[in-house]
């Protein structure tokens, strides 16, 4: 920001950084300048961004309703909404998917403990099946994040 001693104003509020990203770059190209506060968290942990406030997009006091009118003009020409943006972190299929896939880790973990004194094969049953179970896990968790909302 050129003029530090300006007072900056919330333009809005994202659950991810890559949605607050999209909106600092239309308005750095129309001469805006702006600051973001709150992307560690939502890069960190997706699932938890929006539990912290979100990404927060800061612009000029003296930009706000020139940023606010880009803002609008946008999502008007490009039908650009949260939904349509919005990642898909907290869809029900995603969730169900990871929780599979992390199902999966712990039950291969375990059989490979329990077979682990090298007499048997160190894959048994329980290492097969938790295979089978992350396979579903990582296809339900990829169909959630590409689901449109």
């Amino acid at each position: 920001m050129e003029n530090v001693t300006e007072k900056t104003v919330l333009l809005d509020t994202f659950d991810s950084d890559f949605q607050a990203d999209i909106v600092r770059g239309l308005l750095e190209n129309n001469g805006i300048p702006s600051v973001t506060s709150g992307k560690s968290m939502s890069v960190i942990l997706p699932l938890f961004a929006s539990t912290d406030g979100g990404v927060r997009l800061f612009v000029k006091d003296s930009d706000l309703e020139r940023a606010k009118e880009i803002v609008r003009e946008h999502k008007e020409n490009n039908k650009l909404n949260s939904e349509e943006v919005s990642n898909n972190y907290t869809s029900p299929k995603t969730i169900i998917g990871a929780c599979l896939f992390l199902i999966a880790l712990v039950l291969a973990c375990y059989d490979i403990y329990q077979n682990s004194d090298g007499v048997n094969n160190p894959f048994g049953t329980i290492f097969a099946i938790s295979f089978v179970i992350a396979i579903i896990g990582i296809v339900t968790l990829v169909n959630g994040l590409n689901e449109k909302k």
